[in-house]
């Protein structure tokens, strides 16, 4: 089975963007409190 590239490439890419000093987030990561809100609301009423 033929392994995934996307973390390659993703790390790659921050390592750019850290070079750069310009700010990312993670996958992960939060970005809005309230978008993050709005989305666990309308989650919970479906």
């Amino acid at each position: 089975m033929a392994q995934s590239i996307e973390p390659n490439i993703a790390d790659l890419a921050n390592g750019w963007l850290k070079s750069y000093g310009i700010d990312y987030k993670l996958e992960q990561e939060n970005l809005n409190t309230e978008i993050d809100k709005a989305l666990n609301d309308y989650h919970s009423k479906s």
